[in-house]
């Protein structure tokens, strides 16, 4: 059988290599390749591209926000929060629990007004407190025990204040105190103390941190966190970890993973994943009928040839496979180098950050291209199996000739 199967690539490989006396045969093989290798070669860069958007947005999502948050059902705020975090801190896969106070506010510097939302955390904890210093990019964290409570403001919220760290700001509450003749604004004021940056625009642009203690004096809600965040060691076990959350916590509480929070987002990224997979691969397609029209050409051109080799003993199943591993050599060709151009492009279109795009709208300052291993192999394997079916037709009927007719029209 070994001695068959080289025999068969043997033939095959002098076919493909000899010198033909139809160029145009071996002008249509050139082009089948360069189909292959151009169809590989985009669906390379556009996955890589997807695949690339897809985990810098996430990363940068999951940067600014919890990979699960815990609510109360009533929107009142949970109470007796210290309880339930030490109940949850005890689940398998979590890393973090903490405590979070979060409400809109107004903000006035010396010269300027803006909205935001003011997030008070628990700076305590050193995951919370390692996380937010990672993102500091002027200034330091908010120390305790002084006379002014600090705060960290988004970039985009301080360019909008115009303030810097060491300014002092005003925060203003709509909603702050209850008093026998209703709800009166309550008024804070804070030094700025550092500015960080998640990456994320719009987070940036309106967002504050402060200690979850000043915080809840703000907005009068002492004993009482908005929601509970919790992060994990693995991020695609958060719908696990909230089912075991929902039975901790009984029925009280409404429990959201990262994935249900951005669902919108992801879902269409993942629907724009596989549309453009379908759609290029189109390319090689419509490649794959170079492959048909090569094959069935050199039949023509090889016809003696055919029935010489079936005169001297070879058989119909032989024939069949000289023009199988013929496509396939094509093929193959176009895919390894398709591949190999992909992959280059990627690393280039990474190295130089070549493809700018406006950080306000998609949140990052450049397109990046991450490569997957799985990616590759389903290109791969789906390009090579376009190219084995089209070869198919053309191989069997190869295997089909009559070996008298043949030689007697030669």
């Amino acid at each position: 059988m070994t001695e068959i199967l080289s025999f068969e690539a043997f033939i095959a490989r002098r076919y493909l290599l000899a010198r033909r006396k139809q160029a145009f045969i071996a002008v249509i093989t050139m082009i089948s390749v360069a189909g292959i290798t151009v169809g590989v070669t985009a669906l390379v860069i556009a996955l890589a591209l997807l695949t690339g958007f897809n985990e810098e947005i996430r990363g940068r999502i999951l940067s600014a926000n919890a990979h699960i948050l815990v609510y109360d059902m009533l929107g009142m705020g949970i109470s007796n929060y210290t309880t339930h975090v030490e109940k949850i801190r005890k689940l398998a896969h979590i890393t973090a629990a903490s405590p979070v106070a979060y409400g809109p506010v107004m903000m006035a510097s010396y010269t300027r007004t803006s909205g935001a939302f003011l997030k008070g955390v628990d700076l305590a904890n050193k995951v919370i407190a390692t996380e937010v210093s990672r993102q500091i990019t002027s200034g330091r964290m908010p120390a305790s025990g002084t006379d002014r409570p600090g705060i960290l403001l988004g970039k985009g919220l301080a360019n909008s204040l115009a303030a810097l760290p060491g300014d002092t700001i005003e925060i203003y509450v709509p909603r702050g105190h209850t008093t026998p003749f209703g709800n009166l604004p309550a008024v804070g004021r804070f030094r700025v103390t550092g500015l960080f940056s998640t990456g994320i625009y719009d987070y940036d642009s309106n967002s504050a941190m402060a200690s979850i203690d000043a915080v809840q004096r703000l907005f009068d809600s002492a004993g009482r966190c908005t929601y509970i965040e919790i992060r994990l060691d693995d991020i695609y076990r958060a719908s696990e970890v909230a089912k075991a959350l929902n039975g901790l916590l009984k029925q009280n509480f409404f429990v959201m993973t990262w994935m249900e929070l951005n669902r919108p987002l992801f879902s269409a990224l993942k629907i724009e994943k596989t549309v453009l997979f379908m759609t290029i691969s189109l390319i090689v397609l419509v490649a794959s009928f170079n492959i048909i029209s090569t094959i069935i050409l050199m039949v023509i051109e090889k016809n003696r040839d055919i029935a010489i080799l079936m005169s001297m003993g070879a058989r119909r199943r032989s024939v069949l496979r000289i023009f199988l591993y013929h496509g396939v050599i094509i093929g193959c060709g176009g895919i390894i180098l398709g591949t190999l151009l992909g992959i280059l492009a990627c690393f280039l279109f990474n190295r130089y950050q070549l493809i700018q795009i406006p950080v306000d709208i998609y949140q990052i300052p450049y397109v990046p291209f991450r490569i997957r291993l799985a990616d590759v192999l389903a290109i791969d394997g789906i390009a090579f199996l376009i190219t084995l079916l089209s070869t198919i037709f053309p191989s069997r009927r190869a295997a089909k000739l009559d070996p008298s007719e043949a030689i007697r029209y030669q």
